[in-house]
């Protein structure tokens, strides 16, 4: 059977080390869609850091059959990164970015429709869950050990800014 692709949707991806996550806007649930916006994403940081979105934890579903395309560049045909998948019904497999998903769903609940979401406002969420210390890093937020690790024009590049602690929003 085959699936109509949803508008008006978003995919995240996170960065382990820091727990750093970023989300973007998807005109449709597609793989072609998908790999065209990491694409994009590869694009933007390069000439800052190319190790950034090399290697990828991909669930089952169905926007992710063509991942594997992410592991050779375009332009070089050089293996560049390497695509991995999680087991069916192993949430625990992605806990950081399971963890942030549960972030996001406190600000945008499940019911509430995701089509006037714009890209501006999901790097407001995602500033959001972003400047929230964890015990995990120490109290660190995965902001500043993004930052550490990778630098401030990386994170300028992603459009992503630092909220500070007494303005954060992440309500029920």
């Amino acid at each position: 059977m085959e699936r109509k692709p949803i508008k008006n949707t978003y995919s995240q991806y996170t960065i382990p080390k820091s727990k750093f996550q970023i989300g973007l806007i998807l005109n449709s649930l597609t793989s072609f869609e998908v790999n065209r916006k990491i694409r994009e994403l590869q694009r933007l940081v390069k000439p800052f850091n190319s190790n950034i979105f090399k290697d990828f934890l991909c669930d089952n579903g169905i926007e992710f059959d063509d991942a594997q395309e992410l592991e050779v560049d375009e332009e070089t045909a050089e293996v560049v990164g390497h695509v991995f998948y999680t087991r069916p019904y192993c949430s625990g497999d992605k806990g950081s970015c399971e963890r942030n998903h549960e972030f996001f769903r406190y600000v945008i609940k499940n019911w509430i429709s995701l089509n006037n979401l714009t890209q501006e406002s999901l790097n407001l969420i995602f500033s959001h869950i972003n400047s929230y210390p964890r015990k995990s890093l120490e109290y660190k937020t995965p902001y500043e050990v993004f930052s550490e690790l990778y630098g401030e024009d990386v994170i300028n590049q992603l459009d992503i800014k630092k909220i500070e602690f007494k303005d954060l929003k992440l309500k029920k």
